[in-house]
């Protein structure tokens, strides 16, 4: 495995508390006075394996563990 992309708070988005990117999709820009916080809950871990044959993918297997997070830094 080479890489496992986003890892975050299972109830954010991209691993961030919800109410700020909502606000920031809605405006098209970052809302002023919400600050960027990590999401709460229990992490995600989400990643693939590929069963390889040669330089072909002969399988793909889709795996995500529940994980539990450091407190996010205030």
């Amino acid at each position: 495995m080479s890489d496992v992309g986003m890892v975050g708070g299972e109830e954010g988005f991209q691993g961030y508390h919800p109410d700020f990117l909502v606000e920031a999709l809605r405006r098209r820009l970052p809302p002023k006075g919400l600050a960027l916080r990590p999401a709460e809950g229990p992490g995600r871990v989400s990643y693939v394996l590929l069963e390889l044959e040669g330089r072909r993918a002969k399988g793909i297997l889709h795996l995500s563990e529940v994980v539990d997070l450091p407190p996010a830094n205030p």
